[in-house]
């Protein structure tokens, strides 16, 4: 049984309602030009019973409260977690392993901390996600060249597999989330790096999601992980939804899980005094988790996913809690206007924008019903280009060498170039030409053997919208004759009895004619050509609850094939 932990506060009392204390930042610790470990062990030193983050009491029964993390037991974990490091690597970053580890492990603070330790060691860390395939981890470490894997406990055997198929790769089991906070290191780890010396070097190896093909890795410097502490000194940042993370006590279940959350918890979090909640080590937490997190967890906002946001709206009694949050914001993938018109008129809500490739990119808030558009600054270099009527591609052309106040965070991922082409497309709003909407990507066009593209993005969320009873839809067909069409059912309709209500048949194929009419006749959805998900395979999503088309064609493989043998 793990000891008490002495640097973790008690638990919160249920009946608390006290938000975050509202002390602000002073003006000397904004300063850009710190790595993230100087900024813990800053505040460590200066504020040590500064809460950086919580957990629960247990994971199994969120009504024995949550524990606070200060910033003296974060730094000593990190010291701890170091000098760990040095151990497994025998005091030498310039082996065979150049310094570089990968780590998987559960949704819990030991991701920051290695990561953390791994600047503090002068080391390189590699962010691998829990939901990609065995084959693309493998993939993964064998494209940077990685030689040590380390796992939580509950990776033992994902670890053994991997060392089975690449010969050489270390496999090392990490210590507990527990032994990392509630250690006492004897002496503080004397941090191997500086500023001017390793700001350009890569520190944090991400990758992207794989939706449209194998993951593939992307570096990050230490500079370029760095970004709150200087976009504070724009001029015109106070207008931005990260300012009201400020003195905020926010809720944030993915926390761990994926580059957003570390990169949250580990720039955000401490440039804002913004303490991140999270939720269960080993699942997602479900609604009476939710409601208990919100009895105890004195929350003062929330960032999640948008279908985590609308399960939580959609139920009666979270609702209210919902709109007495501080702002409510999502990200990852496009939410559902029903639940945010709810919202708009009692909280800030709107969604938080970044990629793999571009790092954040801060937005305005957007007050009232306009929350679901995007407002993007100067500084940013972005630009709008026409590719079809009405549908604009998000372009990042580089600024000026000497501009002042400049954020392009794409040009440390690609330095070789003078404009980056994201292949996002956004719609722009009829009444204000400074305001986008993202629609999808370039790559969801289905093209047909004809060469006329279908705009899969459009008709997906049509139906989505007009019929309740599609939790999710699909559109494929790409080098095909014709179009087809994958729904997934509401849990509703499947208890119900599925298919065989012909209440929903009805009201879909109606929805069905009717978009079809606006569309060109050989782009059209024809009724032949239809797949209804199954309950047992859904359709695939990627961390961030967006479409994963390429895992769900192959999980639909027979089924898809089956239909070139009808005619449309």
């Amino acid at each position: 049984m793990a000891p008490s932990a002495p640097e973790v506060s008690p638990p919160i009392p249920g009946n608390s309602t006290s938000s975050t204390a509202k002390t602000p930042i002073p003006e000397s610790e904004i300063r850009d030009e710190r790595l993230v470990i100087d900024v813990i062990d800053e505040i460590a030193a200066q504020h040590p019973d500064r809460v950086w983050a919580s957990l629960p009491v247990d994971d199994t029964n969120f009504g024995t409260g949550f524990h606070d993390v200060t910033y003296r037991a974060l730094a000593n974990a990190i010291d701890t977690a170091a000098f760990w490091l040095d151990s497994v690597f025998r005091d030498d970053v310039d082996d065979n392993d150049k310094g570089l580890f990968a780590y998987y492990g559960d949704r819990d603070f030991r991701q920051p901390i290695l990561a953390a330790a791994a600047a503090k060691t002068g080391r390189q860390y590699q962010f691998i996600s829990p939901f990609s395939a065995e084959s693309a981890k493998l993939g993964l470490i064998n494209h940077t060249g990685c030689n040590v894997w380390i796992h939580s406990e509950t990776g033992r055997e994902l670890a053994q597999s991997l060392a089975k198929s690449r010969p050489g790769l270390r496999v090392i089991e990490c210590p507990t989330q527990a032994e990392l906070l509630q250690s006492r290191p004897e002496r503080q780890y004397q941090s191997r790096i500086t500023w001017e010396e390793w700001k350009d070097k890569v520190w944090v190896i991400f990758h992207t999601t794989g939706s449209s093909g194998n993951p593939k890795p992307v570096p990050w410097t230490h500079k370029a992980f760095r970004s709150t502490d200087r976009l504070l000194r724009f001029p015109d940042f106070a207008e931005s939804k990260v300012e009201l993370f400020r003195n905020k006590r926010f809720f944030q279940p993915l926390a761990c899980v994926h580059g957003l959350g570390l990169i949250v918890i580990l720039d955000i979090v401490p440039a804002m005094n913004a303490p991140m909640v999270i939720g269960p080590r080993h699942r997602l937490p479900t609604m009476d988790d939710i409601r208990l997190i919100f009895e105890h967890g004195r929350l003062d906002g929330m960032l999640c996913t948008p279908v985590f946001i609308k399960e939580i709206a959609e139920e009666e009694d979270l609702l209210p809690k919902l709109r007495a949050l501080d702002f409510v914001y999502y990200a990852g993938a496009k939410a559902d206007r029903v639940w945010g018109d709810l919202l708009c008129e009692h909280t800030s809500v709107g969604p938080i924008f970044g990629t793999t490739e571009m790092g954040h990119v801060p937005l305005r808030d957007i007050p009232g019903p306009d929350w679901h558009w995007y407002s993007f600054y100067d500084w940013e270099g972005l630009a709008f280009e026409e590719v079809k009527p009405g549908l604009y591609e998000m372009i990042v052309n580089r600024l000026p060498p000497g501009s002042k106040n400049t954020w392009q965070h794409a040009f440390s991922s690609f330095p070789h170039l003078s404009q980056y082409r994201t292949r996002d497309l956004w719609i722009r709003h009829p009444e204000r030409p400074d305001l986008y909407a993202y629609h999808g990507r370039s790559d969801d066009f289905v093209m047909l053997t004809c060469g006329d593209g279908v705009d899969a993005p459009y008709i997906q969320s049509k139906l989505e919208a007009a019929c309740p009873a599609i939790k999710l839809a699909m559109v494929g067909g790409h080098g095909e004759d014709h179009p087809w069409l994958l729904i997934e059912l509401r849990e509703s309709i499947l208890r119900g009895g599925g298919s065989g209500d012909l209440g929903w048949v009805l009201q879909f194929m109606a929805v069905l004619e009717e978009l079809n009419s606006t569309l060109p006749y050989i782009t059209r959805i024809s009724p032949k050509r239809i797949i209804i998900a199954a309950p047992d395979r859904p359709l695939v999503r990627t961390v961030k609850q967006a479409l994963d088309r390429n895992k769900t064609m192959e999980l639909y493989e027979k089924e898809i094939e089956a239909l070139d043998k009808l005619v449309a």
